[in-house]
């Protein structure tokens, strides 16, 4: 950057000077005229990087550029001017290149800034316009990496008033002087390298390549980490008991909380093909919170498939969960057997002859044989009646205890119909955990490991 010195001068030196050096001078005209080239140096150091705007591909940036040309019509005697070897003048007094920014996204930004300087002029008839520049230029990004990402932005400098041939623009330096530059709290400043070049038409090109990594722990602890969480804790689901009742509420409500993480996303991601694999990433992770949903409530379904069918558990199925899934999965279950399903004896019911009581009869007359035929009748009436009464007594008897142990027997079979579904219910459940939770890790290593082994610089 240019340095400023301070001597004591007459009042009217100056003025002198200026109506010495001023006096026909057309700024319209280029120095050296139009016949030969005029050798103009340029130089841009980048100073802070303000913002990065992804979804709309803008860059905003300050950077300190200087021109330097030499002017022979602004040649004085410093001694014939009491030692004043430097003036500065209004960018609009003197002939200066108008040097601009190709892929410019806000002109008026960038000329109010332009336009704020003067031009410092040496007794020597050299020209220095040193500014500071506020830009905001278009960035081609690529974003597949997000948010390990690493930007190549181009910064394009031209000139539109001359060719080649009249006006010959050279580099100062090709590298980057960090001397003033303010560290982003986003972005890491790799590199800064400008190189010269000419298209189709003759136009001389000056392209700064500024190469800026990301800080991606800020994105890590905000978006990578809580939804690998979250999708840990849609894994539970597998894990909580059908009886609960709140499987398949926890498995929307996990998705919905990502749907929110995805909808974040898409607002800062610019509406392009170039997917960030930290989307891909986010779908597939919704894609498998609604998977383990699904399989949530089928066994939902198969736990309580034995409160409602009448059906055994095929055998193909208890082979499979029974056999090889529960030894796999190390699952010690209760042992399930089946009720006694023999039957009352229904000749039981038959051979049951009940036992008459000995009526005790007391004689009410002296007569023999009056005594006689009245306990004759007495006996034949009261044998037959109570017989009747206690086989009566004894068939409803026999009758509700058939049907009791007939409802035992059902029950015993009901129950163990519906523990055989329940426990293959769990065992599909844990088989499920294990499964969705493989995936899941194995899916995000994969994803930070592609992300993380991006070459820097390589990804454009």
């Amino acid at each position: 950057m240019m340095t400023l010195t301070c001597e004591a001068v007459g009042t009217d030196t100056p003025t002198q000077l200026l109506d010495d050096i001023l006096t026909g001078y057309d700024h319209r005209v280029k120095p050296s005229g139009l016949s030969s080239p005029l050798q103009v140096m340029f130089k841009s150091d980048l100073i802070q990087i303000i913002d990065v705007d992804e979804k709309n591909q803008v860059i905003n940036s300050v950077l300190w550029n200087e021109a330097e040309w030499r002017d022979e019509r602004l040649v004085w005697n410093p001694d014939m001017y009491d030692g004043i070897d430097r003036i500065n003048l209004p960018h609009d007094a003197v002939w200066h290149p108008i040097i601009e920014l190709n892929n410019n996204a806000d002109l008026a930004l960038s000329l109010k800034s332009y336009y704020s300087l003067q031009l410092e002029i040496s007794s020597d008839g050299s020209v220095k316009h040193a500014y500071m520049v506020n830009y905001r230029s278009s960035c081609s990004m690529n974003l597949l990496y997000f948010p390990f990402d690493t930007q190549d932005c181009l910064m394009q400098y031209t000139s539109y008033q001359y060719c080649e041939s009249e006006l010959n623009l050279t580099l100062h330096h090709s590298g980057f002087e960090d001397s003033f530059y303010v560290e982003s709290s986003e972005f890491d400043l790799i590199s800064l390298t400008a190189t010269k070049n000419t298209d189709s038409s003759g136009m001389m090109l000056l392209d700064f390549h500024m190469l800026i990594q990301r800080r991606s722990m800020f994105y890590v602890m905000n978006m990578i980490l809580p939804c690998c969480l979250i999708s840990l804790v849609a894994m539970l689901s597998f894990y909580l008991p059908a009886e609960s009742g709140e499987k398949t509420g926890l498995g929307i409500t996990v998705l919905l909380s990502m749907s929110v993480f995805l909808l974040i996303l898409s607002d800062q991601m610019p509406p392009t093909s170039n997917y960030p694999l930290i989307g891909y990433y986010y779908f597939g992770v919704i894609l498998m919170i609604t998977l383990s949903t699904g399989f949530s409530v089928l066994t939902v379904g198969l736990h309580h498939c034995g409160d409602v069918l009448y059906q055994e558990v095929p055998e193909w199925l208890k082979n499979l969960c029974f056999d090889k899934l529960s030894k796999l999965l190390c699952l010690k279950l209760r042992s399930v057997t089946k009720g006694d399903n023999s039957k009352l004896n229904s000749e039981g019911r038959s051979n049951i002859h009940p036992t008459l009581p000995h009526n005790k009869i007391t004689p009410t007359s002296d007569n023999p044989c009056e005594l006689s035929a009245h306990v004759n009748v007495m006996d034949d009436s009261a044998v037959q009646s109570s017989g009747r009464r206690i086989s009566d007594t004894l068939e409803e008897i026999l009758t509700v205890l058939y049907n009791l142990e007939g409802r035992r027997l059902r029950d015993d079979e009901c129950s163990h119909i519906r523990d055989e579904w329940r426990q293959v219910a769990l065992i599909i459940d844990r088989a499920l955990l294990v499964i969705f939770f493989s995936i899941s890790v194995i899916f995000t290593f994969i994803m930070i490991l592609i992300s993380w082994s991006a070459p820097a610089g390589k990804q454009q």
